[in-house]
């Protein structure tokens, strides 16, 4: 990423990860701006000092928003099965959350994975 942002030297670069929605308004495709992101590593990482902690997400730039246009997120959303044809951008309040586990987990009306309860309280726009 370093080598790209070097060669390129964008005004903004945004990096995602493979994703999945918590709560059944936020789909798959849709993105979510949170105040934090948590780790709930259970298996491989486990261990590792950091599989429990939260950190605070950086403050977008001003600007940063209105550069996520329906013309950008549209491209990958047709080929996502379900997702909403021009994906949702989420904000929240302080208490949004973007967990990362590591391992396949979802969440499902049992909580079986119990992140469910970090579904942030999300407002559309």
């Amino acid at each position: 990423m370093v080598e790209i942002a070097q060669a390129v030297q964008p005004k903004m670069m945004i990096t995602t990860g493979t994703g999945a929605a918590i709560g059944a308004d936020v789909l798959l495709g849709d993105v979510v701006i949170a105040a934090q992101t948590r780790f709930d590593c259970t298996k491989q990482f486990k261990s590792e000092p950091w599989a429990q902690s939260s950190y605070k997400t950086s403050v977008l730039p001003a600007g940063a928003l209105g550069a996520i246009t329906p013309d950008l997120t549209r491209v990958n959303a047709s080929r996502v099965p379900g997702a909403h044809p021009q994906p949702k951008i989420w904000t929240g309040d302080q208490q949004a959350t973007v967990v990362t586990t590591d391992l396949f987990a979802f969440d499902d009306s049992t909580d079986f994975y119990k992140i469910a309860g970090s579904r942030p309280s999300l407002r559309h726009g």
